[in-house]
């Protein structure tokens, strides 16, 4: 009997807007109790039963029992809170006598004494089974007896099942490798040495967050300590952890699953083993509840880690003889990793899947939404937290050095640029190529940026882009550009920029970039394409991380039109950024610019609106009337300029990057370059440009921050170092 007939029951019974809700999303052929179960779903805004496809649009049979799966996770919440609610009240008390104390990680410890086999065989005897008046320690309240266990054991293999299925559907290209890509994330990100402690803090920060917010916080707890002002994270009990262990030396001090989550994301560990990460959700998954009945939402305690050890093992086993996928090589980390990534699918989609939500709309695009959202590590979001400093090796038009520069091929000017490079190989790399340090040759892998390496902040490698902009001297210039890529933090609260103490401190890094190479001007930017983000007044063109030619971005700018004095456009780690010069520039600006115009002169781009952070600081140049204005030759005003900028941050910054070797000899091989230019004929040569360089690699000028930042006058803390603005600019002597 078709459903429609009992419309006027269910209208008395959800109301009138949930039966128009039905007959939107079922088929005519449901059935009145479907429909019925599909109300009690809408009414409490989850999950409906056979969705009824847009026009043009046909559900395959692997889709639909996928989706009449998916919403199966609350009725077995309701199945269990009501077996739990009426169970005789349970006592711990053992039939067999007393227990002695286990260790929470007795199994961990065996693997990795004895082997996986020998916790198979224990698991297989029944050694972490210990009966209670109740059932048995350490399980959950449902399983009362070995009829109980079976069915837990079922619900397990079914439920990785379901979820494996589910992932294949939505995104098959990472089904079961959650902790591989993480551990991958972690190498890109990380030097080797940073990877021990930030390792520790994605471990520590992880405790009930989602990989998001643990990527932010162990951002924002790295970058305070390393530019100088720690700050707070997030709690003051993982910092204090992770504070007294780098006072005292020593290895931090991580509980049982946020060590172990630690370990798993560690790129010299490659996945092996029986076992997941205990935490809240695998708890959920195994049928954990509190004495209400309600899923486990806590940390796992001492008694239930050893059961979900051994039932992880027990469950990867199982897996494994039945070939689950056609695979025989399954682990404990991927059986908990995919009912992880389902159950918080699940999680997601009840709570929005409302018509305006984020999983709104067709339904089944909705789960598979959902299930790509919840399949994301922390990498996932380094776009959110991936600085782009933009800079290139030709001189600046305005400073007049070594003109010639700028009248090279885009080859010539990159073999220019390599000499004095700022991206180098990790120190270490050469090393562990060697063999001589026990790390993968993916840590720290490629090219990162000296001068955030001396400072201390993650990075990812640096790429190569170019670069299309009209110089002081109104003329297009098309240079080839490089952009380095730090991971930067937000502040507490939120907001469209970055962290102050971390965006001051990119400022003056890419000043004493501009300064060295000879630039107008330094730039980075950061476009922030948060959906919550009020007051978005720039335009990402998003290829993902295609870069743009320098004759597109012409078009781009040349585009803009009127709008050319308001906006600019430039390379960034995900496209191309269109930006307001002015950051405070109101977003009705933004509905000027024609967005798909722009974006089809990217091909592959898609236009998202944004706002975001944009670092702009002079080089060889000073903050005017109207922007930034060329400096005199030979004054020293972009050298005292510098300097007053490193004031503006804590000394930290200054001496991490006055005592790298590594930012000194990219100072020395960019003076010797040019030097040799000179020689062979160059006709226009700044001297004062040179003996900056040679200020900056050879004198102690973090002193002299230290000096400005106590109130004594640039002029007076250079005289206290032996040198002066005069002496400067002088004529160096070769």
């Amino acid at each position: 009997m078709s459903w429609q007939k009992s419309a006027a029951k269910l209208a008395s019974e959800f109301g009138d807007a949930v039966v128009k809700k039905l007959r939107s999303v079922l088929t005519d052929d449901a059935t009145a109790a479907e429909a019925r179960a599909a109300a009690k779903s809408m009414s409490s805004n989850k999950l409906a039963v056979r969705p009824k496809p847009e026009p043009g649009r046909a559900y395959t049979d692997e889709e639909m029992a996928v989706y009449k799966k998916f919403g199966s996770k609350q009725a077995q919440e309701s199945k269990r809170a009501k077996q739990v609610a009426t169970s005789e009240k349970r006592s711990q008390r053992q039939i067999s006598g007393k227990r002695g104390k286990v260790s929470p990680t007795v199994y961990r410890e065996m693997q990795a004494k004895e082997g996986p086999e020998a916790v198979l065989s224990a698991a297989k005897k029944g050694e972490h089974l210990k009966r209670t008046e109740s059932g048995y320690t350490g399980f959950p309240r449902t399983v009362e007896n070995p009829s109980g266990l079976g069915v837990m054991r079922r619900n397990l293999d079914t439920q990785v099942q379901d979820a494996a299925d589910a992932i294949r559907l939505a995104d098959p290209e990472n089904l079961g490798n959650w902790y591989q890509r993480a551990r991958a994330g972690m190498a890109e990100s990380t030097e080797p040495y940073q990877l021990p402690r930030v390792l520790e803090q994605h471990g520590v920060y992880s405790a009930g967050v989602s990989p998001e917010s643990e990527l932010g916080f162990a951002l924002k707890h790295l970058n305070s300590r390393a530019l100088g002002e720690p700050g707070m994270a997030f709690r003051g009990a993982g910092q204090e952890t992770l504070d007294s262990a780098v006072a005292n030396n020593r290895l931090a001090v991580l509980g049982d699953k946020t060590g172990e989550y630690m370990t798993k994301q560690d790129p010299r560990v490659p996945g092996s083993g029986l076992f997941g990460v205990n935490d809240f959700r695998w708890a959920q998954s195994m049928g954990y509840t509190d004495p209400q009945g309600n899923p486990w939402k806590a940390a796992v305690s001492d008694t239930m880690h050893p059961v979900m050890d051994a039932e992880t093992a027990l469950m990867t086993q199982r897996a494994n003889e039945r070939a689950m996928g056609g695979k025989t090589d399954w682990l404990g980390e991927q059986m908990q990793e995919i009912p992880w990534v389902y159950g918080k699918a699940q999680d997601l989609y009840s709570r929005g899947n409302s018509p305006t939500g984020r999983f709104g709309g067709e339904p089944i695009e909705g789960m598979k939404a959902a299930l790509l959202e919840a399949n994301k590590t922390p990498a996932d979001y380094f776009p959110k937290h991936t600085m782009s400093a933009t800079y290139e090796y030709a001189p600046g038009a305005s400073t007049g050095h070594l003109p010639e520069v700028i009248e090279m091929t885009p080859e010539a000017k990159r073999a220019y640029g390599a000499r004095g490079a700022w991206a180098q190989p990790s120190p270490e790399a050469g090393a562990i190529d060697a063999g001589l340090i026990d790390m993968p040759p993916s840590v720290g892998a490629g090219d990162r940026d000296v001068l955030y390496s001396a400072a201390g902040l993650r990075q990812l490698p640096t790429i190569e882009s170019a670069g299309a902009y009209k110089n002081m001297a109104g003329e297009w210039e098309y240079n080839p550009l490089n952009i380095a890529r730090p991971l930067v933090d937000y502040p507490t609260g939120g907001g469209a920029r970055i962290a102050p103490l971390t965006e001051n401190a990119v400022t003056a890094l890419e000043r004493f970039r501009a300064v060295a190479d000879a630039q107008e001007a330094g730039a980075a930017n950061l476009p922030n394409t948060l959906r919550s983000l009020s007051g978005k007044n720039a335009l990402l063109l998003d290829t993902g991380g295609a870069q743009p030619t320098s004759e597109q971005l012409q078009s781009v700018l040349e585009a803009l039109g009127p709008l050319a004095d308001k906006y600019g456009a430039t390379a960034t780690n995900r496209g191309a950024y269109v930006f307001p010069y002015n950051p405070e520039e109101s977003g009705k600006s933004l509905r000027e610019l024609d967005a798909k115009y722009l974006s089809s002169l990217l091909p592959g781009s898609t236009p998202v609106k944004a706002g975001g952070t944009g670092v702009y600081t002079p080089g060889i140049g000073k903050w005017g009337d109207e922007g930034i204005v060329p400096t005199a030759p030979y004054s020293g005003e972009a050298t005292i300029g510098l300097l007053e900028e490193f004031a503006q941050n804590p000394q930290e910054l200054a001496l991490k990057v006055g005592e790298s070797e590594a930012v000194r000899e990219a100072l020395r091989q960019k003076y010797l370059r040019d030097l040799e230019m000179k020689n062979e004929g160059a006709t226009s040569y700044r001297g004062d440009i040179q003996n900056t360089r040679r200020f900056l690699a050879e004198a102690d000028w973090p002193k002299a921050v230290e000096l400005i930042r106590k109130g004594v006058s640039p002029i007076a803390a250079l005289a206290a170092l032996g040198y002066s603005a005069s002496s400067l600019a002088a004529t160096p002597e070769e």
